[in-house]
């Protein structure tokens, strides 16, 4: 809240006040009553800021010059204190015997060179030069106000630029905030990119590498299948026959090294049987008395036997490769030796009583 007091151009300043419930009290010093005429109150609110309001009192108050010029109305005013002062019944003398005013000014200044009517029209062109000065004293304190206006409406935009400002500037701090976090966000997908991508690359080269080792795994299988599919084809084209050796009968086997058939030491007119087997998993059917099973393979099972004879020795003798000998729970095996993997045996199952030579 502001209070300003004015009259006219001439006189314009602001005024202390106390708030008394709704009504401002103030006070118009004597010392600055010099000039006569209306004076109008302004209370403002907020002045040259948002929300501004402004309600004036025209003619609030006059001063006049002397008594006489005081109006009727004045009197009756509810909200004015008029003061008169009021003399009694007195002789006024205008006047005191003795020199004049000039006539002291010669007295005093000898020498001075005005003369009475100069030095009576002194105190008038004194007045109006003072008058002069007042008045231009008041153009002075209107510039000075205007001044202060147009200061404060400055000061006013400085502030608001200065807010405006502040605000752009925040603003900014927040984009280049915002812009890095997208710039390390991008920093940290470029990198799970490039791992990604180097991930892929080791991926591939590897899937290359178990491709090509599949290929050549697969060359070599199909090599092996071919060469063992015609290795038991040639063993089945040229199966185990009977030779006489000096009147006597033998067993004789092809061999695929020297592709010639080889005489064994088995005897083929004592009731011996020999079978050839190839391949895994064999599974043997015993018809009974001495078998020789020949050939490789990496498992033999016996699934039955012909007639009640049970087994009662099972040996080992190099050449065929064993990883695994079963037999079915209700054969009652004594006295064998569990092969070792990966070596080459004959096996010889003997049924029956009696015993038999081998070379071990």
């Amino acid at each position: 809240m502001r209070l300003e007091i004015a009259t006219g151009s001439r006189f314009r300043r602001n005024v202390p006040f106390e708030a008394d419930d709704s009504v401002a009290e103030f006070l118009f010093q004597g010392s600055e009553q010099r000039y006569v005429g209306a004076y109008t109150l302004t209370m403002w609110e907020n002045r040259g800021k948002e929300n501004q309001t402004v309600v004036d009192r025209c003619d609030a108050f006059c001063l006049v010059a002397c008594s006489c010029e005081e109006s009727a109305e004045s009197a009756d005013e509810p909200n004015l204190d008029v003061e008169t002062l009021e003399l009694g019944t007195s002789n006024l003398e205008t006047g005191v015997p003795g020199m004049s005013a000039y006539e002291l000014f010669k007295e005093y200044n000898p020498g001075s060179e005005l003369t009475e009517e100069q030095y009576a029209e002194a105190p008038v062109q004194a007045a109006e030069a003072a008058l002069a000065m007042v008045e231009q004293l008041e153009k002075t304190e209107a510039s000075v106000t205007k001044a202060e206006h147009t200061r404060e409406q400055a000061e006013q935009g400085r502030e608001a630029s200065e807010r405006a400002r502040a605000t752009a500037e925040q603003a900014r701090v927040t984009a280049e905030l915002q812009r890095t976090l997208a710039e390390q966000t991008r920093v940290t997908n470029e990198s799970s990119r490039q791992t990604a991508e180097t991930g892929r690359q080791a991926a591939e080269t590897k899937r290359e590498e178990n491709t090509s080792e599949a290929i050549r795994n697969c060359k070599t299988a199909t090599q092996e299948a071919e060469d063992e599919a015609a290795r038991v084809r040639t063993l089945a084209d040229n199966p185990p026959k009977i030779v006489e050796v000096d009147g006597m009968a033998y067993w004789a086997f092809y061999d695929l090294e020297t592709k010639q058939y080889v005489t064994s030491q088995y005897r083929a007119d004592d009731g011996t049987i020999v079978q050839q087997v190839e391949g895994s998993a064999v599974s043997l059917d015993v018809k009974g008395g001495t078998m020789y099973v020949c050939g490789e393979l990496t498992s033999l099972t016996i699934a039955s036997v012909e007639n009640s004879t049970q087994p009662s020795i099972i040996r080992f003798t190099s050449g065929a490769t064993a990883t695994q000998f079963s037999y079915q729970d209700d054969f009652n095996i004594t006295g064998w030796t569990k092969p070792e993997e990966n070596r080459n045996y004959t096996i010889c199952v003997l049924f029956g009583a009696g015993n038999m030579t081998y070379d071990e």
